[in-house]
């Protein structure tokens, strides 16, 4: 692209327009694009072979979450082609997926995430090196791209709302998808695909977090919500930003208090709830016993697990008004990706959960006993203090990270965690934590 005035090659205005140049370039490089999702645009000969970002599953993503592939198996892929160019013929040669099938995944990945990406406006971009990416053989034209894009979000978008605010809604299924009435459809009746995406909706999640459950596209899930909102079966939500104390913690990952080596010692603080919260009796008892070494949670059954387990999830809805509740279901809204998090003293009790899944009282056992290692893990590597412990694992995320010198907090995400704004907002999420356990403290 040339300035007529000057001869020289102007600035893009946008990505669509970089990605058209360096399509008219036929480079081989990676677009960087910075937001809230960002990800990493992939060109060969000027061709778009992959995009990845938070907002939607990857090729690796739908063949794992799927179930088409296992773990083991792309893992063995992975080590015979760590630098993914022959991955189509490594998994056709293991019999996992055809040559055909894997350029069709790819494809809708690619597709998918520009869709992603073009739901918010982006923040800046770079042209970096090309990076390896999981790809096939199949590319797209960027004009191409960005014309599909411009057409799902028209299809999206109504008088009901945009592409961009649908994305963003958690949904939940509404009264007629739990018990039916007149002049609704049977839910039992409604094609697997969709009944999927409804039993998935349960409020706390939005669509791209159900895309990323059951590894599927953003814009299928998309499509099928809009049927199942059409049909009355699903509604969003209009989520109200819990009220938080402005930040002053440096937005930066040295900032954050190293692990102590032992558990502070002296009287252990009870959380303090607002009356509304001390009636409910499960949310009472976790949140009141979560400090107190001595409470009803150091004697609660090991064959309660699931009971307790539901039971959790239901008394932690309930507890919105408990301000440290509150931070952690804002770290969820914030940051793309996060699905749970807990929050415990260092010595494994706990303090408060946002969790559906994750059996709460557990996590704050094994992330301690977890910490003792990392402790030990920096000892001897002679690398300083242990400031935070992250597993990658097959389809997520488990990171802890240090609250004060007395607590830690354990993140669970899914393996689309929008890394740069988890590590952008937990800097202020610790700091609000820190000083809600100091008030337990005082008062």
């Amino acid at each position: 692209m040339t300035d007529l005035h000057t001869g020289q090659s102007a600035a893009p205005r946008n990505v669509s327009s970089l990605l058209n140049s360096l399509g008219e370039q036929k480079r081989n490089c990676t677009v960087l694009v910075a937001g809230s999702p960002g990800g990493a645009i992939h060109l060969r000969d000027g061709l778009v072979v992959a995009v990845e970002t938070p907002g939607a599953p990857t090729a690796e993503g739908l063949l794992l979450r799927s179930g088409r592939v296992t773990e083991e198996a792309w893992a063995a892929v992975c080590a015979a082609d760590p630098h993914h160019e022959r991955t189509a013929a490594e998994l056709a040669g293991r019999g996992l997926v055809g040559a055909g099938e894997f350029e069709v995944v790819c494809t809708a990945a690619v597709f998918d995430g520009a869709f992603a990406l073009s739901l918010t406006t982006p923040g800046s971009w770079e042209v970096a090196e090309a990076t390896p990416v999981v790809r096939s053989g199949r590319t797209v034209r960027p004009e191409r791209l960005i014309r599909e894009s411009s057409n799902r979000l028209a299809v999206l978008s109504d008088a009901r709302g945009s592409a961009g605010e649908r994305a963003r809604s958690r949904v939940r299924r509404t009264s007629a998808a739990e018990h039916g009435t007149e002049g609704t459809v049977v839910p039992r009746r409604l094609p697997a695909r969709v009944r999927a995406v409804l039993d998935a909706a349960d409020g706390r999640r939005t669509s791209r977090d159900i895309a990323f459950a059951l590894g599927r596209g953003l814009y299928p899930v998309l499509l099928d919500l809009r049927r199942l909102e059409d049909d009355g079966l699903v509604e969003r939500e209009i989520r109200v930003p819990v009220p938080r104390r402005p930040s002053t913690a440096p937005r930066s990952l040295p900032a954050r208090t190293p692990f102590p080596e032992t558990p502070a010692t002296g009287a252990l603080p009870r959380r303090q709830l607002p009356p509304t919260v001390v009636g409910t009796s499960v949310g009472s008892t976790l949140s009141h016993a979560s400090y107190d070494r001595h409470s009803a949670l150091g004697h609660m059954r090991a064959g309660d697990g699931s009971s307790m387990q539901k039971e959790t999830g239901q008394a932690m809805s309930e507890a919105t008004a408990d301000p440290v509740h509150g931070v952690l279901a804002a770290l969820r809204d914030t940051v793309m990706g996060v699905t749970e998090s807990v929050l415990a003293t260092a010595d494994g009790l706990l303090v408060a959960a946002d969790a559906e899944k994750t059996h709460p009282e557990s996590m704050a056992a094994v992330a301690a006993a977890a910490l003792s290692q990392g402790h030990r893990l920096a000892e001897q590597g002679g690398t300083g203090a242990l400031r935070e412990m992250s597993a990658r694992c097959g389809t997520g995320h488990v990171i802890v990270t240090a609250v004060g010198s007395r607590a830690l907090l354990v993140v669970v995400a899914d393996e689309g965690l929008d890394l740069a704004a988890f590590r952008r907002e937990i800097p202020a999420v610790v700091e609000e934590l820190t000083a809600h356990l100091e008030a337990d403290v005082t008062s």
